[in-house]
């Protein structure tokens, strides 16, 4: 029996049977599988700083603010469960972006 947590599949050192060695996609409690999510960006004078991508329906448009603390930029928000996701950092408002 798999220990609590784990799959069936994973073997005694955690990994879910892919053979690359890391432990997978983080287990969410969540009925809809969304897990929290940090991203951060190092400042380089940016005078504002949003994350978009498609972690949400409307993630290209509306975005998460950012914020500025010690010269890093950071922000958390849900992601699909076991699923890629594509992300940009919007950058004074629109005027750049980095992919």
């Amino acid at each position: 029996m798999a220990p609590m947590g784990a799959s069936a599949a994973e073997n005694a050192q955690g990994d879910p049977g892919d053979g690359d060695g890391d432990p997978g996609p983080p287990e969410c409690a969540d009925a809809d599988k969304r897990c929290e999510q940090a991203f951060s960006l190092a400042d380089m004078g940016y005078q504002s700083v949003d994350l978009i991508g498609s972690f949400s329906a409307d993630g290209w448009d509306v975005g998460v603010p950012m914020a500025l603390a010690d010269g890093t930029w950071a922000a958390t928000t849900t992601v699909p469960w076991d699923t890629a996701v594509e992300y940009k950092f919007r950058l004074d408002g629109g005027q750049g972006y980095i992919p």
